[in-house]
């Protein structure tokens, strides 16, 4: 069976917030501070409707439930069973991101919790 088509837009859903993150990472350490924010916010409105809203209404009920071919897919359980644990990611993830976004409010400073914790463990 060839899987062309739900692979790009599985793609295309995740290449979305990629864009942003990698926008603002590009950005973060240069004089323009305002773009990496800007990206950010963007990154924080994209990420729930492509990856929480169209990943789990559209394309896991397209690949794992209303696929008339179900039956034929070699190993659907296994890519079904790690699609979901994606979505759990996805969740897990965006809501890192608003415990960040949260401390740059109320801190007004942006902190890198995960350089940090390099840091600390090479002392």
């Amino acid at each position: 069976m060839n899987y062309v088509t739900i692979s790009h837009l599985f793609l295309f859903v995740h290449d979305v917030g990629d864009f942003f993150l990698a926008f603002g990472r590009a950005f973060a350490d240069t004089v323009y501070k305002k773009i990496p924010i800007v990206a950010y916010i963007m990154l924080l409105i994209s990420w729930p409707y492509y990856r929480l809203y169209l990943y789990s209404t559209q394309m896991l009920w397209a690949s794992c439930y209303a696929n008339p071919k179900i039956d034929e897919i070699y190993g659907i359980e296994i890519l079904g069973f790690m699609a979901h644990i994606l979505l759990f990611l996805h969740i897990y993830w965006y809501s890192l991101m608003l415990s960040y976004a949260k401390s740059i409010l109320l801190k007004g400073q942006t902190d890198d919790k995960h350089h940090f914790h390099q840091e600390k463990k090479r002392s």
